[in-house]
C-alpha cells in the first residue's frame, strides 16, 4: 500500500510517497510558476498551470508506483478561487497575500475593519471571506461563478471528477467567519456582512475523502498546509511546532480551545485543536534584507552575489559567536493581522555597531521575538520540558536561526530528517482517512 501527498504552496508544488509504515518513498517538487498580474493590492496564481503540476505529479508518482491507495492533499491556506456550475474555475486564485481587504471600504475604516466590526469576528486581509466580502461590494465576482473553495479543494474535486467542492474544516476556518465548535460557517456572521451562504462549500466532519479519479484511487478532502506540516513533522505526543519559511507560524496542539488575543484557535485533527501564532512576514523579513543587499551590491556597480543567502548565514554565525551587539529589530514589516498598519523598525544602532552582519543576527532574533510574543500569551498551558519541531526551509538551511529558536524559548530545537512536511502530513492523513473508512465499512 502506498499513498500520495500533495503540497501545493505558494513558490513549489510538492509531492511525496509513502509506504503503509509511513517510509517516505520518493520526493518530486516542482515549481509553482502559476503567478498572475494584477492590481498593485493584488496576489494572483492561476488554478488552471496549478491543476495541471498536479496532475503531472501525481502522473509520474503512479507511474513508479503502481500500487496507489489513497491521495492526500494539502494547500496554502486562506486564498479562494470561484468556480462554476460545472466545477470548472472562472477566476485566479486570490492567495494568502492578497491586500484588498487592507484597502479603505470609507473613510478610515478598511474593508477588514468593516467586517470585523459587523460580524464579530477578527477579519485579516487574504481571509478567503475578506476576499470575497471585498469582491461581492465590488461586483468584482464572476457573472457565472456559483461557489468558492480553496485551491487544495479545487485539485480535490477536479481529481475526483466533482462539480461541487467540499472542504476540511482546517481550510474553511482558513478562510474566516467559521464557528470552529460547530465546524461551519457562522450562518449568523454571514446574514450581518450580507454574504450568500450558497456560495460556501459543505465542510466534511472530519478526515475523509471525497472522491475518487478515474482510475478508482480514493482522494481525500484538502486539509490547511499549516495543520498538515504539523502533523507531517511532530512524533509522538510533542504539541509544539514552528515552520519559518516565507511566512512563519508557531503552533501548539491542544485538547481543547484555549482563548486568546495573539493565538488563533484552528481546528486540527482527531477533534484538537490549534492554536497558531501567524506573523505577516516571518521568513520573508529574511528575504526583504537579502534584497537590500542586492541593491546596495548594485548600486555600487557590483553584479549580483552568488549563493547571498549562504554568505548571511555565515556572516551571522560568526557574528553571533562574538555575543550581543544591542541591535534590535522589529519585524512586523507587514504589520500585524490586528494592526496591519504597524511597521518593522531598527533600535539601539550606535556608532559601532550598525554593520551588515549585526543586521543579519538582529533580524532573526526579531523574528525568534515575534513567534516567543506569540507563545508566551498561552504559555502556561505547555510543559516546560516539551521540545520545538521545526520546519521550513527558512530554518532548515540557516544553523543561526535554530540556535536564536533555541536561546529565544529556552527550549530543545528538533528539525525533523524529512523536509517536505506538509506533504508528508497530506499523505499521512490520507493513510488515516482510508484506514478509517476500512474499519468503518
Amino acid at each position: 500500500m502506498n499513498f500520495i501527498g500533495i503540497d501545493i504552496g505558494t513558490t513549489t508544488i510538492c509531492a511525496v510517497c509513502l509506504n503503509e509504515e509511513g517510509r517516505l518513498l520518493q520526493v518530486k517538487t516542482t515549481r509553482n510558476a502559476s503567478n498572475m498580474s494584477g492590481q498593485p493590492f493584488e496576489a494572483l496564481q492561476s488554478p488552471h498551470i496549478i491543476l495541471s503540476s498536479c496532475r503531472q505529479l501525481i502522473d509520474e508518482m503512479s507511474e513508479q508506483f503502481r500500487e496507489i491507495n489513497a491521495i492526500g492533499i494539502s494547500n496554502q491556506m486562506h486564498g479562494i478561487l470561484y468556480v462554476d456550475k460545472t466545477g470548472f474555475a472562472v477566476s485566479p486564485l486570490y492567495t494568502w497575500q492578497d491586500e484588498r481587504g487592507n484597502l479603505y471600504y470609507k473613510d478610515e475604516e478598511t474593508y477588514c475593519m468593516r467586517l470585523s466590526r459587523i460580524t464579530g469576528y477578527p477579519m485579516a486581509t487574504g481571509f478567503g471571506l475578506s476576499t470575497h466580502y471585498y469582491n461581492c461590494v465590488n461586483s468584482c465576482i464572476p457573472n457565472d461563478a456559483v461557489k468558492l473553495c480553496t485551491i487544495g479543494d479545487y485539485v480535490a474535486m477536479q481529481l475526483s471528477n466533482m462539480s461541487v467542492p467540499k472542504m476540511h474544516p482546517s481550510n474553511a476556518s482558513s478562510l474566516g467567519l467559521f464557528n470552529i465548535e460547530e465546524k461551519q460557517f457562522n450562518t449568523e456572521a454571514l446574514r450581518k456582512a450580507n454574504i450568500s451562504l450558497s456560495f460556501l462549500p459543505e465542510t466534511t466532519k472530519g478526515e475523509e475523502w471525497v472522491g475518487r479519479t478515474q482510475s478508482g484511487i480514493p482522494v481525500c478532502a484538502a486539509i490547511g498546509d499549516n495543520q498538515a506540516s504539523v502533523f507531517g513533522s511532530m512524533e509522538g505526543d510533542s504539541v509544539i511546532h514552528i515552520n519559518i519559511g516565507t511566512s512563519s507560524q508557531i503552533s501548539i496542539v491542544s485538547e481543547n480551545i484555549i482563548p486568546s488575543e495573539v493565538m488563533e484557535c484552528r481546528p486540527y485533527f482527531f477533534n484538537k485543536y490549534l492554536l497558531v501564532g501567524a506573523p505577516l512576514c516571518g521568513g520573508y523579513s529574511y528575504h526583504i534584507l537579502k534584497s537590500f543587499f542586492d541593491e546596495t551590491a548594485r548600486m555600487m556597480g557590483m553584479s549580483p552575489v552568488d549563493n547571498l543567502y549562504e554568505k548571511m548565514n555565515e556572516a551571522g554565525l560568526e557574528a553571533h559567536s562574538h555575543g550581543g551587539d544591542g541591535l534590535v529589530i522589529d519585524t512586523r514589516f507587514r504589520g500585524t493581522r490586528a494592526e496591519p498598519h504597524l511597521r518593522g523598525r531598527i533600535t539601539g544602532i550606535s556608532s559601532s555597531n550598525f554593520r551588515p552582519e549585526n543586521l543579519i543576527v538582529a533580524l532573526l532574533r526579531g523574528i525568534c521575538e515575534e513567534l516567543y510574543s506569540c507563545f508566551h500569551a498561552i504559555s502556561d498551558n505547555v510543559k516546560s520540558q516539551d521540545p520545538i519541531y521545526a520546519s521550513g526551509n527558512g530554518i532548515r538551511h540557516n544553523p543561526l536561526l535554530v540556535k536564536l529558536v533555541e536561546e529565544t524559548f529556552g527550549r530543545r530545537v528538533i528539525v525533523p530528517d524529512n523536509n517536505e512536511e506538509a506533504s508528508v502530513g497530506a499523505a499521512k492523513v490520507a493513510m488515516f482517512a482510508i484506514n478509517q473508512a476500512e474499519e468503518i465499512g
